[in-house]
């Protein structure tokens, strides 16, 4: 299962987000819009749920500039982050 795959899992197993919202055109909708009307409280839990899929610790400037508030944003963090485990 590559990285995509496993955010959209986390979204609909642990997040309880219908599968069908988690498609490629909702990507960069943020997650506090209507769509998937997240609230504070829920990005905390999902960065728990994201870090503990992964098995990594996600720095905290990766967190700013609302880069943790598209699921595209998160695709690209955990990449990010796996690479500089790599090194």
């Amino acid at each position: 299962m590559n990285i995509e795959e496993r955010v959209q899992k986390v979204f609909s197993e642990r997040m309880n987000i219908n599968p069908n919202l988690v498609v490629a055109e909702n990507y960069n909708q943020p997650l506090t819009s209507y769509i998937f009307s997240f609230i504070a409280n829920d990005l905390v839990y999902l960065l728990y749920e994201i870090e503990k899929e992964f098995k990594i610790e996600i720095d905290q400037s990766k967190l700013v500039d609302y880069r943790f508030n598209t699921i595209q944003g998160i695709i690209d963090i955990v990449s990010e982050t796996l690479e500089e485990k790599k090194a």
